[in-house]
């Protein structure tokens, strides 16, 4: 999953009412991003959910991505979640690796982090593990719900990929994992997407968000994640519309921030 930094605000969006007020952290520290306050009001007071702050492969601001250092991070400063991707290896192994393993190779496997230590690092805090499969055979789905089961905090994992074959069967094999299915396109019907993968929450490109994609998957108790969400226009604006999650670079920047004025 590859961010794509805003570059421009949909001629739709109304900046002078769609702001989102946000301060630099001088010194970071856990209680600096804790989520104690979970609404923000708008204009008339009505107070809306605060989204979810998951950070994009942990905080990467000047730690490598995917790696326990920016795992820990984010445990450190609070944040709601952390996304990591996921690839089983030629030996079944499920490593947490962005780019493709060499098919084949388990030599290429060694030195790599496994999925068993980020999820012992991400559940030391009440962090929820947003796990991407890039690659999974069916022979390794066992080996992933094991490793689930395994993890300091299960009932915190969950699993999305845009591979929605997978998460259809891991949903056959197993109830109970919150599932997921990521889209870089507008579905035609995404409620129908996410019952046909057996998921509860789409994963979808902030710049194919609307409200009303919003409104339709939250009358069926589904819930939007907007990836990858850099900018704090456009978190305000997706805020505003009552997506439950954002997945960001910048969670540090983004979940320090205090939501403005809801955008028209």
């Amino acid at each position: 999953m590859k961010g794509m930094r805003n570059e421009h605000v949909p001629p739709h969006v109304d900046e002078t009412t769609n702001t989102f007020y946000h301060k630099h952290l001088d010194t970071h520290k856990s209680s600096d991003l804790s989520r104690n306050r979970r609404t923000f009001s708008t204009p008339k007071d009505h107070p809306l959910a605060l989204p979810r702050i998951i950070a994009h492969r942990g905080v990467t601001d000047h730690l490598a991505e995917n790696s326990l250092a920016a795992f820990r991070e984010a445990v450190r400063l609070g944040l709601d979640g952390v996304e990591l991707d996921v690839h089983a290896g030629p030996s079944g192994h499920l490593f947490v690796q962005h780019d493709d393993l060499p098919a084949g190779d388990s030599v290429a496997e060694e030195g790599l982090l496994q999925l068993t230590e980020a999820l012992d690092v991400i559940g030391t805090g009440a962090l929820e593990a947003w796990i991407e499969i890039k690659c999974l055979p069916e022979t390794a789905d066992e080996r992933l719900l094991a490793t689930i089961d395994a993890a300091p905090r299960p009932d915190l994992c969950r699993v999305h990929s845009f591979d929605h074959r997978i998460i259809a069967r891991l949903g056959r094999k197993r109830q109970g994992v919150p599932l997921g299915i990521l889209s870089s396109s507008y579905p035609v019907d995404p409620v129908a997407e996410l019952r046909n993968a057996g998921a509860n929450t789409l994963w979808q490109h902030w710049r194919l968000i609307d409200e009303d994609l919003v409104r339709q998957v939250g009358k069926i108790g589904g819930q939007v994640i907007a990836w990858t969400v850099n900018e704090p226009q456009v978190a305000s604006r997706l805020a505003s519309w009552g997506v439950w999650g954002l997945c960001s670079d910048e969670a540090v920047r983004i979940g320090a921030g205090e939501f403005g004025a809801r955008g028209k």
